[in-house]
């Protein structure tokens, strides 16, 4: 059954689920309520589709292991990436609203991520909470493997017809991903970012 696949599985863990402050001891993660000061530098991971923020383990202990970095607080937002972009976004400005008592945030995002980040900076009056964006791999004009979503939604319907619905609700961050999607079009409207952003991109591993 499509509908109950790994596909529209896409929430965290309920400990990970939402902004978390993240210590490591002995390689293992630990997830709390943030805490800040308007002097703290905080490093703020954002993962990807289908993700959670367990995924930024490894590079949260190099970051540890490096004098140079100077953040004192490392936070990760957790997210349903079922649910739309700009939904998230919004959940990720009420967030940052509520913990960072006048600090900015610095934000390494993958994939997905970084459009949840945009959609906060740019349509939620986020970009008082950031110093700079920082992407990694965001498909910022869109992805083509998310035509692949219209492709399951057949063998859905065809499966059973009145699970459509539910595919499509659980779906619309997959579908927000779209090349010609109305979320995607909206991001390309923009002139000029609010803070600074850079992007990093590859073509292989």
């Amino acid at each position: 059954d499509v509908c109950s696949s790994d596909l529209i599985t896409q929430t965290p863990p309920e400990a990970e689920m939402g902004l978390k402050q993240v210590t490591v001891s002995s390689g293992n993660l630990t997830f709390s309520t943030p805490t800040a000061t308007d002097s703290s530098k905080i490093l703020l991971l954002i993962h990807g589709w289908i993700s959670s923020p367990d995924v930024w383990s490894t590079m949260i202990q190099k970051i540890n292991s490096e004098s140079s970095l100077k953040f004192n607080n490392i936070w990760t937002f957790g997210y349903n990436s079922s649910l739309s972009v700009d939904d998230n976004g919004a959940l990720l400005a009420e967030a940052l609203s509520q913990y960072t008592n006048g600090a900015k945030v610095n934000i390494v995002a993958h994939s997905m991520g970084g459009l949840v980040s945009r959609s906060m900076i740019e349509y939620h009056n986020g970009a008082q909470y950031v110093n700079k964006l920082i992407t990694l791999g965001t498909p910022h004009q869109g992805s083509p493997l998310a035509a692949i979503r219209g492709l399951l939604g057949v063998i859905v319907a065809l499966d059973d017809p009145l699970a459509l619905f539910e595919y499509c609700y659980n779906t619309q961050g997959f579908e927000d991903l779209q090349t010609n999607s109305s979320f995607i079009n909206k991001m390309m409207t923009l002139d000029q970012p609010l803070v600074p952003y850079y992007s990093i991109a590859a073509t292989n591993d």
